[in-house]
């Protein structure tokens, strides 16, 4: 992610590795107080299920989810942060 666009006083904490069952990748990033996971799949030809997956935001109680698609992968926010926070970390996660 492109920490400069992530919210105020949020970083990248760890890395996580690519799964063995396809190309996706975790990552979280906090602000000390609030812990966000968000993963990365890439979409390709041989995952038609992953391009039928709904996209958008989705909250219960204090928890957030944000789904969005972006240069070819699926980026999933979530974390027990306001909604508007999930949005704007999935913004700024710029896929390779």
């Amino acid at each position: 992610p492109r920490e400069n666009l992530m919210p105020p006083g949020f970083r990248v904490k760890t890395f996580g590795t690519p799964a063995p069952a396809g190309p996706r990748s975790r990552f979280i990033v906090s602000d000390g107080v609030a812990w966000v996971s968000v993963f990365i799949e890439k979409i390709g030809a041989d995952q038609p299920g992953v391009t039928s997956r709904s996209e958008g935001l989705v909250q219960m109680g204090t928890t957030a989810a944000f789904t969005a698609s972006a240069a070819g992968h699926r980026i999933t926010v979530v974390g027990d942060v306001p909604a508007t926070t999930v949005k704007a970390i999935a913004a700024a996660v710029q896929p390779e």
